[in-house]
């Protein structure tokens, strides 16, 4: 084929499906797209430079003369969790199949993979049932990494039946309900794998036993018995033991935790799960994810050959989550190279056995936003997955010390503290300690090293996560000053008699219980906002006043001001700042009251009939407060 030459006002498309770099580059040089203007030989990777483009999933190359044209990228399919539909549906995957080989390679009779919320532990529970089901299509893994490996695929791929369950619904206000819920997740699985109803290898007393599962309900006495009942009957049908795969498997333990029915819930997931893998014949190997990893004593007794995987433990470190090599081909193949330190600040910073790990749901989100705005802002995603409500438990048993520590997060410093790995749900709040531990396993916080006396280096491991903390502890703290009617009540009665002195003393008895950190954003208008949120929730309900904030008046827009509603002739402006220091907070608030003057932010009250206006300025750094006031005579 002839090169294209830079008069040719043209573009051409090729797609390239499990290409080598090599064989592409071959091609490309073929074609003269190799080459830039000056006829330089340029490797096939390069991108906003020049008019070539490679995307790794479904891959295009273009070139234009003139301007560079994206041809084809890849749908996330943010949310989708089935790796079926993933590939057949030609969404973005990145690969992870190489679980299936490093598990192979050191088989266990049960695995439990812990790692936090949103770390692609349903993706790869599905990924492994299509994987090993019998009747799954080879198809969907065409391409990827562990069809290199032949006679694994040959020997493993397609050969064994599959159960494959998810807990995350099996919850409720009462264990009853909690119990329904699971019988439905049952009932799905059973009906699913309809073929045992009229299977020729079970006799009638078995078909019995799975029609009675196919409809069983929350009160069935034998609920317990489902999971090492379908092992049973796959096994007979197949004459082949059977994969069981369970997600979510400590849901049901941490809702009956919040519900008050942890006891009865344990008892009977115990009883479960003992029966389908304790010394289960049926059983080929079984594989289990979660959050936490609940401790061996409570849920895993007898169960043989079980082995625990944390994101302390090295083997699967890259499995869940995206490596660092994994989110820049991920941003490059999308043209959004240009934006991986913006990416690293936000969503990276996880380390799962010193591997450097980026959220996968902060990065697949952030790629679906920009696949129609390559300039979208980075959001905090993955706090929108869960209430976050571990961060004000946190707070709520939290002694001084404890709070400091969580000041020290929020700057960005790190504490050194002993991780527990095998934790139950009823120890969490029985320590600090034990949150902490929590916090660790669920993401909150990450370990960047270890250190003397068997402790890791805390810290919260990126900006992303950081949000969370900042604005859990300022809802926690909301509600701990509303608390303290005396300290508004008293700060309520200063400003409303022009005493800055009593203002300041109630107000800095209020930030008493405050974390000492308002420094995890660089904007100092945020952090004044924080403050003015405070003062503005402790002055809305003064009786006999009407309180308004960010009103216009004068030459701009005052902070919070006050107009007696039957004595109009009375009133006060506050105008609040953020100080650099301690040292610098006398000074702040007096300027605080000279941008009252200059804006002359008293001429609405004095247009109502106001005739003496208190001023205050109110300045902030961190846990410290500062009120200057100064009386303003109109008539």
């Amino acid at each position: 084929m002839a090169p294209f030459h830079s008069n040719e006002l043209c573009f051409c498309c090729f797609a390239f499906r499990g290409s080598s770099p090599k064989s592409i580059d071959r091609t490309l040089e073929s074609m003269g797209l190799i080459q830039d203007q000056n006829n330089a030989a340029l490797p096939w990777h390069m991108y906003s430079e020049h008019s070539i483009y490679f995307w790794h999933s479904d891959i295009m190359v273009t070139k234009t003369i003139g301007r560079a044209l994206i041809s084809s990228i890849a749908p996330m399919g943010a949310g989708i969790e089935d790796f079926r539909r993933l590939r057949e549906k030609g969404y973005e995957y990145v690969d992870k199949t190489l679980l299936i080989k490093r598990f192979l390679d050191n088989p266990c009779t049960a695995a439990l993979f812990t790692r936090p919320r949103r770390f692609g532990k349903t993706l790869a529970l599905s990924m492994l049932r299509h994987f090993f089901e019998i009747g799954t299509d080879p198809a969907i893994f065409e391409g990827l990494e562990i069809m290199r490996y032949k006679v694994l695929v040959e020997e493993h791929m397609g050969k064994y039946p599959v159960i494959s369950i998810s807990l995350k619904d099996v919850h409720g206000a009462t264990m009853q309900i909690a119990r329904g819920n699971l019988a439905y997740a049952i009932r799905k699985e059973a009906n699913r794998l309809g073929f045992l109803e009229n299977s020729s290898a079970l006799s009638n007393a078995a078909k019995e036993e799975y029609r009675r599962l196919s409809t069983v309900e929350g009160n069935d006495v034998r609920l317990h018995e489902s999971l090492a009942l379908l092992l049973d009957l796959l096994e007979k049908h197949f004459s082949k033991q059977a994969i069981l795969l369970i997600d979510e498997y400590d849901v049901p333990l941490e809702k009956s935790w919040h519900e008050g029915y942890y006891d009865e819930m344990l008892g009977f997931i115990r009883l479960l799960f003992n029966l389908a893998l304790k010394g289960n014949n049926s059983l080929e190997f079984a594989i289990l994810t979660g959050c936490l990893r609940v401790s061996k004593e409570n849920i895993f007794t007898g169960v043989n050959n079980f082995r625990p995987f944390g994101i302390s433990h090295p083997r699967y470190a890259s499995c869940f989550g995206f490596t660092e090599s994994e989110t820049e081909s991920l941003l490059e193949s999308r043209g959004l190279l240009h934006r991986i330190s913006e990416v690293r600040e936000w969503y990276n910073g996880y380390n799962f056995a010193g591997t450097k790990i980026y959220c996968p749901w902060d990065i697949v989100s952030f790629c679906d936003d920009a696949y129609d705005n390559p300039s979208a802002q980075l959001q905090p995603y993955w706090m929108n997955t869960s209430e976050n409500a571990i961060v004000k438990q946190l707070a709520d048993i939290a002694g001084q010390s404890a709070r400091n520590d969580i000041g020290t997060l929020i700057d960005g410093g790190v504490i050194a503290k002993k991780i527990n790995e095998q934790l139950s749900y009823s120890e969490i709040g029985n320590s600090i300690e034990n949150v902490w531990s929590v916090m660790h396993a669920t993401g909150y916080l990450t370990a960047r090293r270890a250190i003397e006396g068997g402790k890791q280096e805390l810290a919260i491991p990126n900006e992303s996560v950081r949000l969370i903390f900042a604005e859990q502890i300022e809802e926690w703290f909301k509600i701990r000053v509303a608390a303290n009617t005396a300290a508004i009540s008293a700060m309520q009665h200063a400003f409303a008699n022009g005493d800055g002195i009593a203002a300041e003393a109630a107000a800095n008895e209020l930030l008493a219980d405050f974390i000492s950190s308002r420094d995890y954003s660089s904007k100092e208008a945020s952090k004044e906002s924080f403050y003015h949120g405070l003062l503005l929730g402790a002055l809305a309900d003064m009786q006999g006043w009407h309180v308004t904030s960010n009103s216009e008046s004068g030459f701009g827009f005052w902070d919070i001001a006050a107009r007696r509603v039957v004595y109009k002739s009375q009133a006060f402006a506050i105008e609040i700042k953020y100080a650099r220091s301690e040292e610098a907070l006398k000074e702040a608030s007096e300027a605080a009251i000279k941008q009252i003057e200059d804006r002359q932010y008293w001429r609405r009250m004095e247009r109502e009939g106001a005739s003496s206006i208190w001023l205050f300025g109110a300045a902030f750094y961190k846990k410290h407060c500062c009120i200057s006031s100064k009386q303003l005579e109109l008539r």
